[in-house]
């Protein structure tokens, strides 16, 4: 359910809680995800497949090859690049050999333990190193991929990769863990992650979704309490700004909340966000809105005005609803003010 706890009970946060709910959902995650791939790393270190030998040619062809020499020159890479150099040569894997880097065939111990030295050796939050770096990474591993045998490495490898691609290389995720960047600008606050979550594309919004149900409670947890935070931003837009009832209470504007939905309609993420049965009657909710309004035939009569005003009360009373619990977003009150037949006739059908 939308918002609710195990017990079925909902309980409204601030968005800083909300944020610093999901963060620790993500970051209990991450360390799991990191000891899964060290338990796979140590079970690998631990078995004759360290001792295999793999053949240098890859990393040989980039290191000597013309786009690697004017990486070099660069004044952003050069110490980096020096430092790499002379880590080859100390361990015994390289030597310099007419202006040329040699190496020899190392063993798949020797280049794990070099694919680890290169973030330490490049700066990896400076786009030329981390460039520089990620290329001898990639020559590395395609030697690795490539060797016969060492299975257990190979998917030590896969789970260190899916890691880096659930937490390291998802810009939302490492924000929020504050694995990336140096400066506090570069983090998200727990306010903001809400409205961050509500902001991410498709994609990322799926991998965020994934990430946190998969760790159990907690995490399932953490996204209905981001699916109620972002339904509650909604429900305060439609009031900002607005005329005041009787009660000097601000009036719910119908309109903008319709739009607030179906903006996120069209971009594919109501489903992901909410699940197919809130979604449907969200998608409901921007019918009826847009229509009450207009006076409803055959009813008692009364001004447009009063029946705009009760059908708000009653989107509004509506709405609360499903932000706390699964209860149908559009009332019997609501639907009472519905003047187009066929829109009555389908919200009282999913009733």
């Amino acid at each position: 359910e939308v918002g609710a706890g195990p017990d079925g009970e909902y309980r409204p946060m601030l968005d800083v809680d909300v944020g610093g709910k999901v963060k620790t959902a993500l970051r209990d995650a991450e360390e799991a995800s990191k000891k899964d791939y060290k338990a796979a790393y140590k079970r690998a270190d631990n078995s004759p497949e360290i001792n295999i030998e793999v053949p240098n040619d890859g990393l040989s062809e980039l290191l000597n090859s013309k786009k690697w020499r004017t990486t070099v020159i660069s004044s952003l890479t050069k110490d980096a690049i020096n430092g790499f150099n002379t880590y080859l040569q100390e361990s015994g894997i390289g030597r310099v050999v007419d202006g040329q880097m040699e190496l020899r065939n190392a063993t798949i111990g020797e280049l794990e333990t070099l694919r680890a030295e290169v973030p330490d050796l490049f700066d990896m939050e400076v786009p030329k190193q981390k460039a520089a770096g990620a290329k001898i990474i990639d020559a590395i591993d395609e030697q690795l991929d490539g060797v016969e045998g060492g299975e257990l490495y190979k998917d030590a490898r896969a789970r260190r990769r899916r890691h880096a691609e659930e937490y390291d290389e998802h810009d939302f995720v490492s924000r929020m863990l504050g694995t990336k960047g140096k400066t506090s600008a570069d983090k998200i606050p727990d306010e903001d992650v809400a409205k961050g979550v509500r902001g991410l594309s498709n994609a990322e919004l799926g991998r965020l979704k994934t990430q946190l149900i998969g760790q159990g409670e907690d995490g399932a947890g953490a996204w209905r309490q981001v699916s109620s935070s972002i339904l509650e931003q909604m429900h305060a837009k439609a009031k900002m700004n607005s005329s005041r009832g009787t009660d000097n209470e601000p009036r719910l504007n119908t309109e903008v909340l319709a739009n607030s939905i179906a903006e996120l309609d069209s971009a594919g993420k109501l489903d992901m966000l909410f699940g197919k049965e809130v979604a449907n009657r969200l998608r409901m909710l921007v019918t009826v809105s847009r229509d009450v309004n207009q006076p409803v035939r055959g009813t008692v009569s009364r001004s447009g005005s009063d029946a705009g005003a009760a059908g708000r009360q009653a989107i509004e009373q509506g709405f609360k609803a499903i932000i706390a619990t699964k209860i149908p977003v559009i009332g019997p009150k609501a639907v009472e003010y519905v003047s187009n037949r066929r829109n009555r006739k389908q919200a009282e059908t999913m009733l």
